[in-house]
């Protein structure tokens, strides 16, 4: 199962790094806003569920951009 973070735990770990390299691959250096607004969202419905989902993709995007590094 996922990280401790409770609406996370429902999906697995695989899902959550399948999701991050999604929304990076779609949206590129959109993707931290794309992010940013759909847990700001969740935020105003009182879904904490949902927010703790898109924070762990949020943390899982922020370590595929930094194992991927600059381009030269």
């Amino acid at each position: 199962m996922a990280v401790g973070t409770p609406g996370a735990e429902m999906i697995g770990e695989r899902e959550l790094w399948a999701c991050a390299s999604t929304v990076l691959s779609q949206h590129g250096d959109g993707a931290l806003a794309v992010v940013a607004e759909r847990i700001g969202e969740l935020a105003l419905a009182g879904d904490q569920a949902g927010m703790d989902v898109w924070k762990a993709i949020a943390e899982r995007m922020d370590k595929l951009t930094h194992l991927e590094g600059p381009t030269q």
